[in-house]
């Protein structure tokens, strides 16, 4: 029989195997289920229709890792992009989860971006179609075979993402029983934390396992598109390998982290390029109508958000207040002429006109004052005529911009087309491995500087490159600042600085934006900076908290990270 599993089975598996859903939870790890799921169980796992149902409800489970879902679906994150935790933006609320958090509230009652229940869910549904998928007789073994390997992928990528928050967790890889639920004896839930170098060496493993049985990335395939495969799982050991050898987990600098790095990191480029990945010609639609044909994509999340999303970003006169990029950010932008960071003497920059003939990527990625966007003029100034302001000259001054700024990335200006949301990108691939190879020699390397002048290569962007003449610990700056500009507000940057172990200073202080004004007889623009918030960060928020009700549940067995 022919596996022909679509990714967008997805949310009719959720709905298929709505039996297995319990009313309430007792513990992370305890059965979702109720006291006939034996039954239903059996039931579910005696054809292949419904145990694909399974496989697709642990794919659904990817839903909660996709910005969009997090703004328009408030999934977590408090209804703002994790962009707005980090030194990238704020979002025009202050009563959003990212105003408390930056304001000082982060602790293991309250983390918006907590997602160790959910994390664990998802695991537990991979979990079960492993434990039950040979019961099913009606398919042959080849499918069965490569079911296994998704699921065990996707289980490694949602034990990842738990990782890159927490550091080391819990590692189960059975269903447990329904024994405790019934019994309230949940002992066997109370699992402990495994070290970091046990969850990394599990995650590690898993994926080098599944990579021998997963089929190569094939574009525009049903078969492989959206779903684990080949590609997806040697990028995620890449991505995997980098934070493990990132201060923040290598705090003694161990030189071979940093090589296996570089390695797992070459081989996931040359894999995604072997099977037709190429960097985008097009920066700006990469994020919206070309999301879901890309080959640049390596891994994304199917979303359904097309318009919700452009109502809930973007200018207040349109429809609300959304995130707003910060000068913090805003100012990494180089000139494009130059190649120069804007304060270096020469650079070319001009205080009185700041987008001129920055990197393009800036352009492509934030809406500026007075730009024509969806048939609108963005208005943010101070003054009369500023719309879209936090002034009493604005519709909707609770909307407005703090920074004079909103997105463009990810918004799309013409038919509010569906977009999919970026997990893995071959850009990335490029700067893991540059970082990588940097990192793990005493001296630069020619292939690390060819691969940070790709990602600046684009068609579109065509940024100078970057002169091989520089040291070491300059190249890792540009390296760092190329990640932030390429990679902006896709969930990187609130990692990167944690696992660089910089947020401590990147995270807190002062944050910066334009109070744009606007001249109406010389039609002119000036834009004048000023703090809009002074923020705190305190170093141990490094690693997250782990929720307090799963330490106290634990008796004992959950030991939470210091500092909280």
């Amino acid at each position: 029989m022919k596996y022909m599993f679509s990714y967008k089975k997805v949310f009719i598996g959720l709905m298929g195997i709505i039996l297995l859903n319990a009313s309430c939870k007792k513990d992370f790890l305890a059965p979702d289920f109720s006291v006939s799921s034996a039954f239903t169980q059996d039931a579910v796992f005696k054809t292949w229709v419904e145990a694909e149902k399974v496989l697709g409800a642990a794919y659904g489970y990817l839903q909660n890792y996709s910005g969009f879902n997090i703004r328009v679906g408030a999934n977590r994150s408090g209804t703002s992009y994790l962009a707005a935790y980090s030194d990238e933006a704020t979002n025009s609320y202050i009563w959003t989860g990212s105003w408390n958090v930056t304001n000082g509230t982060f602790n293991q009652y309250y983390n918006p971006d907590d997602v160790w229940s959910i994390s664990y869910q998802a695991i537990r549904r991979c979990n079960m179609f492993l434990e039950n998928i040979d019961k099913v007789t009606d398919i042959d073994a080849a499918t069965i075979l490569r079911a296994k390997m998704e699921a065990r992928g996707l289980r490694a990528f949602y034990y990842f993402e738990l990782f890159k928050r927490y550091g080391g967790v819990p590692l189960v890889t059975n269903v447990m029983s329904t024994t405790g639920v019934l019994s309230g004896n949940t002992d066997e839930y109370n699992q402990p934390r495994k070290t970091v170098d046990e969850t990394v060496q599990f995650i590690k493993n898993e994926l080098d396992t599944v990579t021998k049985y997963l089929p190569p990335p094939t574009p525009a395939s049903a078969v492989t598109v959206g779903r684990m495969n080949r590609g997806v799982s040697i990028a995620l050991k890449g991505r995997l390998m980098l934070y493990y050898a990132s201060p923040l987990h290598n705090p003694t600098n161990i030189n071979a982290r940093w090589q296996d790095a570089a390695l797992a990191n070459k081989q996931a480029i040359d894999t995604a390029t072997k099977y037709g990945a190429v960097l985008f010609n097009n920066y700006q639609t990469l994020f919206t109508s070309a999301s879901r044909s890309a080959t640049e994509i390596i891994w994304f999340v199917f979303q359904n958000c097309g318009c919700s999303l452009d109502t809930y970003e973007g200018m207040p006169s349109l429809a609300y207040g959304g995130t707003n990029p910060t000068l913090n950010h805003i100012d990494k932008y180089e000139m494009r002429t130059t190649g120069k960071a804007i304060y270096d003497a020469g650079s070319g920059y001009d205080p009185t006109n700041p987008y001129l003939n920055r990197d393009p990527r800036l352009g492509l990625s934030v809406i500026q004052a007075g730009e024509l966007f969806r048939g609108y003029n963005y208005a943010p100034w101070w003054g009369p005529g500023g719309v879209d302001s936090r002034s009493t000259f604005s519709n909707k001054q609770s909307d407005g911009s703090w920074t004079g700024m909103v997105f463009k990335k990810f918004m799309d200006p013409g038919a509010a087309a569906n977009r999919n949301w970026p997990l893995i990108r071959l850009a990335e691939l490029y700067l893991n491995y540059a970082e990588a190879l940097t990192e793990a020699n005493t001296t630069t390397q020619a292939a690390a500087f060819t691969a940070v002048n790709t990602v600046r290569a684009r068609a579109g962007v065509a940024m100078p490159a970057i002169a091989s003449t520089i040291s070491k610990d300059s190249l890792v700056k540009r390296i760092r600042i190329e990640r932030d500009v390429e990679l902006a507000f896709e969930e990187h940057r609130n990692f990167d600085a944690r696992r660089w172990k910089t947020a401590v200073k990147d995270f807190a202080g002062n944050m910066w934006g334009f109070r744009v004004l606007y001249d109406d007889a010389t039609k002119k623009f000036s834009y004048p900076r000023y703090v809009f918030q002074v923020r705190k960060y305190l170093p141990h928020w490094d690693l997250y908290p782990i929720p307090q009700a799963e330490i106290d549940k634990s008796n004992g067995k959950l030991v939470q990270n210091p500092g909280y």
